[in-house]
């Protein structure tokens, strides 16, 4: 019985991270969309990382170059 509610709370967990990282992926869209260029140097970093989104360079790029012109240091200095 133990090991039935260790493993129901280790879903649960899990589940919860999960939610929270598409909230992120979800706020930062929004964020960059309206021209937070703070909110498109966060959602690069998730799509760089592969964090609540598909792994993705290219989109990582275009994200860190909309914030670079929007004048975000960040997202110059990622663009390498």
């Amino acid at each position: 019985m133990k090991k039935l509610v260790k493993f129901i709370i280790s879903i649960w967990i899990c589940l919860f991270f999960i939610d929270l990282k598409a909230d992120a992926v979800q706020e930062n869209i929004t964020s960059c969309g309206a021209g937070n260029s703070d909110g498109c140097v966060e959602l690069a970093n998730l799509y760089y990382e592969g964090n609540g989104v598909k792994h993705s360079y290219s989109k990582a790029q275009a994200y860190y170059r909309k914030a670079c012109d929007a004048g975000n240091g960040r997202g110059c200095v990622n663009l390498g």
